[in-house]
């Protein structure tokens, strides 16, 4: 098998893992659609906290303030985005039975480029896979025309 191949594979398998697992998180997060609440919440600190990887050097963690039937409540929201600072409103989503769950409303569109990354490794995989094999089917074609071509002296 050659080399191409077997990397036309790898990417074929790796898109379907990571396809199947953005479905499963789809899924998941599409169960618990009936279980979250939306309202506003304001951000009430930012943490800074500095990490060894050097792409992001500094991890954010924020915290907002929401009110759930009139309690206030402080959790950690999912996400930290650059524009992000303490007193800014945003639209959130809170789990009806674990308050602490807030995340961003249209945090749960990551699925969608997820996917589409995961075909475009499947689409790769096949190309090469289908290339490989032309590679192999010219090569032999080329062998069975100077086998008649030899035959024929």
């Amino acid at each position: 098998m050659k080399a191409e191949k077997i990397v036309g594979f790898i990417f074929i398998v790796s898109g379907l893992f990571f396809a199947i697992a953005g479905i499963i998180s789809g899924l998941t997060s599409f169960a618990q659609k009936d279980d979250r609440t939306y309202t506003i919440a304001h951000i009430v600190r930012i943490e800074e906290k500095e990490t060894n990887d050097p792409d992001s050097p500094i991890d954010h963690t924020v915290y907002v303030e929401l009110y759930v039937n009139e309690k206030k409540v402080i959790a950690q929201l999912n996400t930290y985005k650059e524009n992000f600072y303490v007193g800014k409103e945003i639209d959130v989503y809170y789990m009806k039975n674990d308050l602490q769950m807030v995340y961003e409303k249209g945090s749960e569109l990551y699925i969608i480029p997820y996917i589409l990354f995961s075909l475009v490794f499947v689409i790769m995989g096949i190309v090469l896979v289908i290339k490989s094999n032309m590679k192999n089917k010219t090569f032999t074609s080329y062998v069975n025309d100077m086998q008649d071509k030899t035959l024929i002296y």
